[in-house]
């Protein structure tokens, strides 16, 4: 790999970094902003139980 294409992969991983970070504070504002009441932890627990069960394919 010369020093140009170098140069080009260290500018396209800097520009997916910010783009990355761009989404993830959104998202994380996001979720700051939600003012749906929380879950508790046995409605959590109970969701995320069938999201493995469907992942598994034994739902």
């Amino acid at each position: 790999m010369n020093s140009d294409e170098r140069r080009a992969l260290i500018g396209e991983k800097a520009r997916h970094n910010e783009a990355y970070d761009v989404r993830f504070r959104a998202k994380v504002q996001q979720a700051l902003d939600d003012s749906r009441p929380d879950a508790s932890d046995d409605q959590a627990k109970v969701h995320f139980a069938e999201r493995r069960a469907t992942a598994a394919g034994t739902k």
